[in-house]
């Protein structure tokens, strides 16, 4: 209050009140979000090092292509690997940003806790 007193600000001043909860809800719910993204992406790219160690899948295409030397087997698999990185992304942020709008609209139809603080 002394500070705004400095700065000038007469009896107009005024210092309205917001629920920090209802924002900082919709940054949990992005951080998390983009998370698991990264996880998610983060495991797709280890498949190929998952099949070196005996895992099946479609990293084993690509393992199976480098050890023949059959540049067309390494490239259908690694092509595959890339679109389904490219789907889980996609579909991953399309459900961030409905899961934000429908935190923000949450938080929007919910009234304010309190009024305006008058400071003077």
């Amino acid at each position: 209050i002394e500070g705004l007193v400095k700065l000038g600000a007469g009896e107009e001043a005024s210092i309205t009140t917001t629920s920090s909860s209802s924002s900082s809800s919709v940054n949990d719910a992005t951080w998390i979000l983009q998370g698991i993204n990264q996880t998610t992406l983060l495991a797709l790219s280890m498949v190929v090092i998952a099949s070196m160690i005996g895992a099946r899948g479609v990293g084993e295409t690509v393992l199976v292509g480098l050890q023949r030397n059959d540049l067309g087997m390494g490239l259908v698999g690694g092509i595959v690997i890339c679109i389904l990185a490219i789907l889980l992304d996609r579909t991953l942020q399309a459900a961030g940003l409905r899961w934000q709008a429908a935190s923000i609209r949450q938080t929007r139809a919910s009234p304010p806790l309190s009024p305006p603080l008058r400071i003077f």
